[in-house]
């Protein structure tokens, strides 16, 4: 199984990260969204609904991802963290900047 699938449909580049997203893992995710992102695309959303972690490296990704999408007038989109990433980007003061929901119950979006 993939490390991460990558659709673009329109304008909208969905990421869906098939299990941890670690240092190791991220020099591939970062190459294939270099390749797939499009300067039409306005809208990239990191679905991790099967994430349980993320390491500081996977979190500068985001980060990075998210001021590229910023610089083509776009946004990044963290959908369905888990309570632990949630909690985690939340401390970090990154639920804003990168546009972070919880999966599941209220409480992990609310924190």
């Amino acid at each position: 199984m993939p490390d991460h699938t990558i659709e673009l449909q329109d304008k909208h580049l969905n990421v869906v990260l098939n299990g941890d997203l670690l240092a190791a893992d991220v020099p591939d995710l970062q190459k294939a969204l270099r390749e797939a992102l499009k300067p039409a695309v306005m809208e990239m959303t990191v679905d991790l609904h099967r994430s349980t972690m993320l390491d500081s490296t996977a979190i500068g990704l985001l980060i990075a991802a998210s001021k590229s999408m910023a610089r083509q007038r776009g946004r990044l989109k963290v959908v369905n963290a888990s309570q632990e990433i949630y909690h985690l980007l939340q401390s970090m003061h990154l639920v804003k900047f990168l546009n972070v929901t919880g999966s599941g119950t209220t409480e992990a979006v609310c924190g």
